[in-house]
Order: C-alpha cells, then structure tokens, then sequence
C-alpha cells in the first residue's frame, strides 16, 4: 500500500542520528542531514533522499534505532520549530503531494543524476556550496562495510569530479579544470 508524501514549507523533516555512533565527518550522515536541510528550505533533492532511504533503512552501525524515542531533542526539536518559525517567504504555500509506494523499487541507476541535478541547481550551490564541497572532500575517507553501502558509494562517486567552490552560481563538473573568478583558472 503506498501513500502520498506532503511537501510544504510549514513540515519540517528531520533525522535523528545517535550522538555515540555519529562521527562528524561521515560522509553518509553528512549527506542525508544535507539533503534534509535542502528539502526544508523548500527546494528539490532531485529524489536522493528516496533513493538513498532504500539503502539506508534501519540501523547504519548495529545499534537500534529505539534511543530515538528515549532522546529529548527529538520532541523538542518538534516544539521549538513549531513556536520559533514563521511562514516564510510565501503566504499559504501550497501544498505539493508526491505519490510514493515503499513496496515498489527503485531505479537505483537515477542515483548520479540526483546527485547531479541537486548540484546543478544554482540555488542549492548558492545556500549550500560550502557542504556540498565538504561533502566532495570527505567522500574520499568513506570506507564503507556492507555491500550495499559499496555498491551506494560508487554511485555517488560522481561527486568526487566537482570542481572546487569558488562561491556564488553553480557548481561543474571538470575534467581537471578549475575556473575561478574572471580568467583566473588553471590545471588542477
């Protein structure tokens, strides 16, 4: 049985990660807190998060996912947004219903164009740019243990061929060339 995902600006997602098993520069918790964050300002993961949730259902490091429940953080996040935020920018924002079945699998190939159409996106690169760097920088020490986070990690490989930020419009996708800011550039 599926069900439809609402999408608007007054729902806020979040993750809850165990502070004992979190390492700051996990690249796979880096990305999702990320990828939560893009949704919550009210622009387009491109559908990662879906496609990464397969992956990364239930526990990433052999503890439960129960402490969730027992962690005041989790219902105090739920109140402090509730009474600390505002509608935003737009009056009565409408509310967009994406239709989802959990039982139907994904197309896991549409991973890299996810990743590529979120990187893309000026206003992601504009607000985020500096993460999605660090992101690229710390791909390289994710070692991950299970197949099926192997197999996750050479489909977001693509990030390692972007650029370097140099702030502002959009990120690209090199061949060893950076361009910096008015003929600026060079061989990395």
């Amino acid at each position: 049985m599926g069900y439809v995902a609402p999408f608007v600006l007054v729902v806020v997602a979040a993750l809850y990660i165990d502070g004992d098993a979190y390492h700051s520069s996990d690249f796979l918790s880096n990305l999702l807190v990320l990828l939560l964050r893009i949704l919550n300002s009210g622009m387009s993961d491109s559908g990662l998060i879906t496609h990464l949730s397969e992956a990364t259902a239930g526990s990433l490091n052999g503890i439960g996912h129960s402490t969730a429940y027992e962690e005041v953080a989790t219902y105090s996040l739920a109140v402090k947004y509730l009474f600390l935020t505002n509608e935003g920018m737009t009056k009565n924002a409408k509310l967009t219903l994406e239709p989802f079945n959990a039982a139907s699998e994904q197309n896991d190939y549409e991973i890299p164009w996810s990743l590529r159409d979120i990187i893309a996106d000026e206003r992601v690169s504009h607000f985020f740019g500096r993460e999605i760097s660090e992101l690229r920088d710390a791909f390289r020490e994710w070692h991950p243990k299970t197949s099926i986070l192997r197999d996750l990690k050479r489909k977001l490989q693509p990030i390692t061929r972007l650029a370097p930020f140099v702030g502002g419009g959009g990120f690209g996708f090199g061949m060893g060339v950076d361009v910096g800011r008015e003929g600026e550039g060079g061989e990395r």
